[in-house]
C-alpha cells in the first residue's frame, strides 16, 4: 500500500541529526506487512494453516488475529476500507477490521481462478481493480459485480508490475521485464480497462510506481542499459528503484544500497532527479530493502527479507531549517535610525556538486520596507549533516561550519568568513526553549568579538542574524538586529513578538500592489507588479546610461531573459515566464518582481 503521512518530514530532522543517531530498532514481525491505515494500525498476513489476518494496534509491539481462511491478500484502500481476498471472494471491512462484509464471488467463467494472490488498488470504497499477469479484475459498485479481462499487449514472459488508478478513473499499468518489447506505461480508463495505450518510457522495464500529490507519475526503473537516471516526458518522471513511495508533502522515498554493506531510505525533493540519503545505515547481510511502509504516527517501518525495522520517533524532533518554501526576514538597523530588512529564502537545492554535497540555496537580499529597491542579492550555499550546518565560504572555496545544533556547554567551533576566522563558544543550552506550546534546543553561544553571538534554536537558525553579518557587511552602516519571522514550508513558525508576519508573507510572495509602479528614487523602475505577458521598465535618461541592457534572473541566479533598454519606457515580453518571483537588474540596480 502506498500511504505515506506528510508528518513524514519529521523523520529527516535535521537531516544529518537522523543519520548520527540509530533511530532504528528490530521487532519481530509474524508474517507479511501490508500496510498502515489512516490510524497507524499495522496489518500482516500470517501464512500458518489457515492463513491468519492480524492486526497490531500498538506499532507491532502486539498482534491479534481479525480473520482467517485461503486469504491471498489484503488492501487498506485509499478512503479507510480495507479489503482481503479469500480464494475468489473479496471481503471487506469499514471498522479497522472488527467485522467483515462479503462481496460477489469473482468467477471469469474459464474455471481458472487466478485472483486469490492478486495484487489490488482501490482509489474509492466502490472501486478495487486487482491484477495478476496477464489477469486483470475490477468492480465498480464496491463488489456487487466483476469484470475481468486478459492484458493481450503483454509478452509470455513480462508482467504488470504495478497498477494505479487515480480518482478521475484514470489507469496505469508498468509493464516490467529489463529487455524487450511493450514494455513502459500504459493507460486506460475505469470505463474501458480493455484498450490500452504506452503513454511513456517504451522499451524501459518499471519495477513500482507512485503519484505524487500533483497528479505526476513518478517510476522506479529497473534497467540494465545506459539510463541516465532521470527521464522526464510532461507528468512523468523515471529514476532507478525497485519501490517507490511519496509522501503527501511530495517527498519522493526509494530504498537504497550505497554500498555492499549498508541499506538507507533515500529521499527526494525533485521528482528523482537528485537523491539523498536519510536514515541509520542497516547491515544489508540483516536487511534486504524489499519493501517499505509510511505509519501515520511520526514512525517509519521498514521491511526487508525476514526482518522488520521500525523507526524511534523523538518526542522534541524539530524540522529541519532548511525545508521548501522557508523564508527568513531580519531586521536591519541602519546608522541613520532607519530600519530596514533582510529577506532569506530557501529556493531549492543547487546543480553543481561542491565535496560530495549537493547544497541548497538560500536567496540573501537586503531591501526597505516597500520591497521597490533591493541593494544587495546574493546567493548562499549550505547543506546539513550530523547536525551542523555548514556554509559554502566563496572567498576560500571551502565549507565551514555554521551552526551545531547538538554540539554541547563547553563545546567551539570556528566559523571562516572570507579570509578571516571567529571561534563561537557555547555558554549554555536550553533543551526544553518554548515557542508557542512546542520545546526547541537552544545554544546561547558567544565569541570574542561579539560578531555572532546570540542564540541558535535548532530548527528555526540564529535569532540575530542568519549568517556572520558583521563580518559579511564590514565598511557597512548598517547591522542586522534580530529574527522578525520565519516561515516552514509557507507556515509562520516563529515571530518576534506582536509582529504582522502574515501581511509580511503576502508582500513578499504576492508582489507590491498591482499596477502600482515603484516610486523609489533610484534610476529603475517596473510595473506592474505583478506582472502577467508584459513588464513595463522606466529608467532615467536610459541612452546615457553605462550599461543600456537589462537581465532578468530567477531566485537561483539563472539568466532567463536578456536584451537591450532603448527608451525610458522600456516594454518587455515576460510571457515565457512560469508564475514566480523573479529578479531584474539594470543599471546598477536590481528589483524585484512577480509574474502571475
Amino acid at each position: 500500500m502506498k500511504k505515506i503521512f506528510a508528518l513524514l518530514i519529521l523523520f529527516y530532522t535535521c537531516f544529518g541529526i537522523l543519520e548520527a543517531q540509530n533511530i532504528w530498532e528490530p521487532l519481530n514481525l509474524p508474517g507479511s506487512l501490508r500496510g498502515v491505515n489512516t490510524q497507524g494500525d499495522l496489518f500482516c498476513i500470517q501464512y500458518t494453516h489457515p492463513i491468519n489476518l492480524l492486526r497490531s494496534l500498538d506499532e507491532g509491539e502486539t498482534w491479534e488475529t481479525v480473520f482467517t481462511g485461503n486469504i491471498g491478500n489484503c488492501i487498506i484502500g485509499d478512503k479507510g476500507r480495507i479489503f482481503l481476498i479469500d480464494d475468489n471472494i473479496v471481503y471487506y471491512s469499514d471498522d479497522n477490521g472488527d467485522t467483515w462484509q462479503q462481496t460477489s464471488p469473482i468467477n471469469d467463467g474459464t474455471g481458472y481462478n487466478p485472483f486469490s494472490y492478486m495484487r489490488m488498488v482501490s482509489p474509492s470504497n466502490d472501486t478495487l481493480v486487482g491484477w495478476k499477469s496477464p489477469f486483470l479484475i475490477w468492480t465498480l459498485d464496491g463488489g456487487l459485480t466483476w469484470d475481468s479481462t486478459h492484458i493481450a499487449f503483454m509478452e509470455n514472459d513480462q508482467e504488470v508490475s504495478s497498477l494505479l488508478v487515480n480518482e478521475n478513473g484514470d489507469v496505469y499499468a508498468s509493464i516490467w521485464r529489463n529487455i524487450g518489447p511493450n514494455i513502459g506505461v500504459y493507460h486506460t480508463t475505469l470505463s474501458d480497462m480493455r484498450n490500452w495505450e504506452l503513454v511513456a518510457f517504451e522499451g524501459l522495464g518499471i519495477k513500482d510506481m507512485a503519484f505524487d500529490p500533483e497528479g505526476n507519475l513518478l517510476c522506479g526503473v529497473d534497467f540494465d542499459g545506459n539510463f541516465s537516471g532521470f527521464e522526464h516526458i510532461p507528468g512523468f518522471y523515471a529514476f532507478r528503484a525497485s519501490k517507490v513511495d511519496v509522501s503527501d508533502n511530495g517527498i519522493l522515498y526509494k530504498p537504497s544500497i550505497p554500498n555492499a554493506n549498508t541499506a538507507v531510505l533515500a529521499y527526494s525533493f525533485d521528482h528523482g532527479e537528485h537523491f539523498y540519503n536519510t536514515f541509520e545505515n542497516l547491515p544489508v547481510s540483516e536487511l534486504l530493502p524489499t519493501n517499505l511502509s509510511m505509519g501515520w504516527d511520526n514512525r517509519l517501518y521498514f521491511v526487508g527479507d525476514g526482518q522488520f525495522w521500525r523507526s524511534i520517533p523523538y518526542a522534541d524532533d524539530i524540522p529541519s531549517i532548511f525545508t521548501l518554501f522557508s523564508d527568513w526576514y531580519y531586521e536591519i538597523l541602519n546608522d541613520d535610525g532607519n530600519i530596514s530588512y533582510q529577506h532569506l529564502e530557501y529556493v531549492g537545492d543547487t546543480l553543481f556538486d561542491r565535496a560530495g554535497k549537493r547544497p541548497k540555496v538560500i536567496v540573501r537580499s537586503n531591501t526597505h520596507y516597500d520591497r521597490s529597491e533591493i541593494t544587495e542579492v546574493t546567493h548562499e550555499y549550505v547543506y546539513e549533516e550530523d547536525g551542523k550546518v555548514y556554509w559554502w565560504n566563496k572567498t576560500t572555496e571551502e565549507f565551514t561550519t555554521l551552526y551545531d545544533f547538538w554540539a554541547n556547554v563547553g563545546d567551539e567551533w570556528d566559523i571562516k568568513v572570507g579570509n578571516e576566522t571567529i571561534t563561537v563558544h557555547v555558554d549554555a543550552i536550553d533543551e526544553s526553549y518554548e515557542y508557542n506550546n512546542r520545546n526547541y534546543r537552544a545554544l546561547h553561544i558567544t565569541d570574542a568579538n561579539d560578531i555572532f553571538s546570540g542564540t541558535i534554536i535548532c530548527g528555526l537558525g540564529h535569532l540575530t542574524s542568519f549568517f556572520p553579518e558583521k563580518l559579511m557587511t564590514q565598511g557597512k552602516r548598517s547591522n542586522v538586529e534580530g529574527l522578525r519571522c520565519y516561515w516552514r514550508d509557507g507556515i509562520l513558525a516563529y515571530k518576534d513578538g506582536e509582529r504582522d508576519c502574515d501581511e509580511i508573507y503576502q508582500q513578499l510572495h504576492n508582489g507590491i500592489e498591482e499596477d502600482n509602479p515603484s516610486t523609489d528614487a533610484g534610476a529603475l523602475t517596473v510595473y506592474p507588479n505583478p506582472a502577467s505577458g508584459v513588464l513595463f521598465v522606466e529608467t532615467v535618461n536610459a541612452p546615457s546610461l553605462p550599461d543600456p541592457t537589462y537581465r532578468i534572473t530567477n531566485l537561483m541566479g539563472q539568466t532567463l531573459l536578456q536584451g537591450a533598454i532603448n527608451a525610458e519606457t522600456q516594454q518587455i515580453n515576460i510571457a515565457s515566464l512560469p508564475a514566480g518571483m523573479y529578479f531584474i537588474i539594470s543599471a546598477g540596480e536590481t528589483r524585484k518582481f512577480v509574474v502571475k
